[in-house]
């Protein structure tokens, strides 16, 4: 299959959605890119979701922009700050 679109689709937006449960809340997350296709994920723990969402709203600073394919990458960036260097403890 090819895919010309995937070379140059780039991450335009990323939302957060609050929903309230019976019993937790839950945090969905959008992905939106300039080609008009988006991701949805969850990103809820447990009591702690308004702190997670300040986190996907500082790390939607870094994401817009980017490749959405580019996942190694980006996970590595925004898990470590870029860095390969193991740390001694």
């Amino acid at each position: 299959m090819n895919f010309p679109l995937i070379q140059w689709m780039r991450i335009k937006d990323v939302k957060t959605f609050l929903v309230s449960g019976s019993w937790r809340n839950w945090l969905i997350v959008k992905l939106e890119n300039d080609s008009g296709l988006h991701g949805v994920g969850e990103a809820t723990l447990e009591g702690k979701s308004k702190t997670v969402e300040a986190a996907v709203h500082e790390l939607a600073r870094y994401l817009v922009g980017k490749d959405p394919f580019a996942i190694d990458g980006t996970f590595r960036k925004c898990t470590t700050g870029g860095s390969t260097r193991a740390v001694k403890s």
